[in-house]
């Protein structure tokens, strides 16, 4: 039961995630800040208790990169644009993903199970996410354009997820300088 509410909670943590930026104008906690205040607490919060800021940007720039160059032909404005939306894209969702591995891998206690979890979840968000965002974009063939993202995902957040597990994001220091973060340690000690 433990484990199954441990997917659960942490598979429907992206859509509450996305909620909690809408509600943010709602809370109540900070009495005397001012909305401006209040929001900006709340949305650096998320931002480092719910996402690995590192390893978005280092993803953001190795795949915007790409882009820029696959688009470099059609111009550098072209090409520039498509480098900062697929940034961006690609920022959030690397720092959500593996955020969520770190807390999947954490909570379940048997290995190859929170391996295999914190491995396969992950890359179903993002695969449908990508999907979803070619489906929507009226990409001409959106099936063709995703499964190779998840094909790709599924081993490398298989891979994330053993380090956590064995614990090599802990102990090599140039890994734990990408893969931990200051709320890292509620979730290791």
């Amino acid at each position: 039961m433990l484990f199954f509410s441990a997917i659960l909670g942490n598979f429907l943590n992206f859509p509450l995630f996305c909620a909690s930026l809408f509600f943010i104008l709602t809370l109540e906690k900070q009495h005397n800040k001012t909305l401006w205040e209040r929001t900006l607490y709340k949305f650096r919060y998320l931002m480092h208790h719910r996402m690995n800021m590192k390893m978005g940007t280092l993803s953001g720039i190795v795949v915007g990169a790409i882009v820029f160059a696959i688009n470099y032909k059609y111009g550098l404005f072209h090409s520039s644009l498509a480098f900062v939306k697929q940034f961006l894209f690609n920022f959030f969702m690397a720092a959500y993903n593996i955020k969520l591995i770190e807390r999947l891998v954490s909570q379940i206690k048997e290995k190859w199970l929170a391996i295999f979890v914190g491995g396969f979840f992950p890359a179903l968000i993002a695969t449908l996410i990508v999907f979803l965002v070619h489906w929507l974009g009226q990409t001409p063939e959106p099936l063709r354009s995703t499964y190779w993202q998840g094909l790709f995902n599924l081993p490398l957040f298989t891979v994330i997820a053993w380090m956590y597990q064995s614990g090599q994001a802990h102990k090599k220091g140039f890994l734990r300088r990408f893969f931990l973060t200051k709320s890292s340690e509620n979730i290791w000690g």
